[in-house]
């Protein structure tokens, strides 16, 4: 039996408030099965974490209103004030003071804990942490104790924000995968720093007085990606009133339980000429899906791949795809989702799971990869979860089983929830 001292008696509602904070919250919230909300697409896919604080009245003024947070708003607004005269067409180095330094990460982490922490602030964080556990878009994190999550939400968000910068801005760090993703002015064009110039102007003209201490870095990152025309994941968003509108309403009067699968996935395989607007391997692809899908084995067709080949296509793979299957094969839009901002194998699986479970289709049923043999034996491999890994984190997929030459079974898996503001052109 446990036998508490007098003093010890004294401090149970601290003990019990401390118990609070550190208990694990994994077990209570459950991701909503909904779309996410984006009223700024490109903004909210890539920086959900940061678009969340700002819609949250209560929190977005805890934020504004702390000392320590409120100098580094002042810091990075005097810096983007001071930009338009440091930038020109030479020099754009000084982009970076827009990028969050060690120090200010350290300090927003503190900062965040005791705002979680403080009994008079609690009960707001502790709020928004639920909301933001409940979107799913930090779901990799949710095992975590609630100041962990927060804190991880943050470093993420952050990351992603410097990254942005760096790459589409300073550009002394390539893109991921440069091939694909780079920047289109380069520091090279002679007009590029005057470009950027503008850019600070602009930014620092709409930029209010009060504001959360991330919002000028924000909306830096974000005009970036807009004026380098990396804007390919926010294209076509919100999907669910508008490409995918019919299959969406559909999603939620159809019984799984006629068919052995949830949905066809059919992965992207684009083509490198300019003006080709879809490969003949894909073509024959989705020959393969609808006769699956006319055999019964899923309600839906998922075509996944965006805006990839050749580099700044006009071209999504996914919507010529399903262009094809409407035009040629007579598949209905309703038994059609479109994925257009997939970009390689592996974020065509993940971005499946995403619709899948978002679309309130029956996450723990198998799904169907067709697929070139090509493609599947790439996917199959070790080498693949080993890619997901170093990519994402976590592995996107699960329970896999060869089918025949061109179908691969799988279980998708929730943490592919999870934003990645690291790979901004489909977080």
């Amino acid at each position: 039996m446990l036998v508490l001292r007098p003093f010890e008696l004294t401090m149970l509602p601290i003990l019990a408030f401390t118990t609070l904070l550190t208990a694990r919250s994994a077990a209570q919230i459950s991701p909503t099965p909904i779309p996410l909300e984006l009223s700024k697409p490109l903004q909210d896919k890539n920086f959900y974490f940061l678009s969340l604080i700002e819609r949250d009245a209560k929190l977005r003024n805890i934020i504004e209103q702390d000392l320590a947070l409120k100098a580094i708003a002042n810091t990075k607004r005097a810096c983007l004030a001071g930009l338009f005269g440091k930038l020109d067409f030479s020099h754009v180095e000084a982009l970076g003071d827009l990028k969050f330094t060690p120090t200010e990460v350290a300090i927003v982490e503190s900062r965040l804990s005791g705002l979680l922490r403080a009994q008079t602030t609690h009960d707001s964080v502790k709020s928004f942490v639920s909301r933001l556990r409940a979107s799913g878009a930090s779901q990799q994190f949710t095992e975590l104790s609630d100041e962990k999550f927060l804190i991880s939400a943050w470093r993420s968000a952050c990351e992603g924000v410097n990254r942005v910068i760096d790459v589409y801005g300073i550009q002394k760090v390539a893109a991921r995968s440069a091939a694909i993703d780079s920047p289109l002015y380069t520091v090279k064009n002679t007009l590029y720093g005057g470009m950027l110039k503008t850019l600070a102007g602009v930014v620092a003209e709409s930029t209010p007085d009060d504001v959360a201490f991330f919002v000028p870095s924000l909306k830096a990152a974000t005009e970036l990606l807009q004026v380098q025309l990396r804007d390919e994941a926010a294209r076509h968003e919100p999907m669910e009133s508008g490409l995918n509108a019919p299959a969406y309403k559909r999603a939620h009067r159809v019984d799984f339980a006629k068919y052995p699968y949830s949905c066809i996935l059919v992965p992207g395989f684009g083509p490198e000429e300019a003006n080709v607007r879809m490969s003949p391997i894909g073509h024959l692809e989705l020959e393969l899906a609808v006769r699956r899908y006319r055999a019964g084995k899923a309600p839906f067709i998922i075509v996944s791949g965006g805006y990839v080949h050749p580099n700044m296509t006009p071209y999504s793979e996914a919507i010529e795809m399903r262009r094809c299957l409407i035009d040629e094969f007579g598949v209905p839009s309703e038994a059609i989702i479109v994925d257009p901002h997939a970009r390689h194998t592996t974020t065509n699986l993940r971005n499946a799971a995403r619709l899948i479970y978002r679309y309130g289709m029956p996450f723990q049923k198998k799904a169907l990869i067709v697929t070139n043999s090509y493609q599947l034996a790439d996917i199959a491999a070790p080498s693949f979860a080993k890619r997901c890994m170093s990519v994402f984190g976590y592995l996107p997929a699960t329970d896999y089983n060869k089918v025949s030459n061109f179908d691969l079974e799988y279980k998708p898996a929730l943490n592919s929830l999870t934003i990645d503001p690291i790979d901004p052109l489909d977080p």
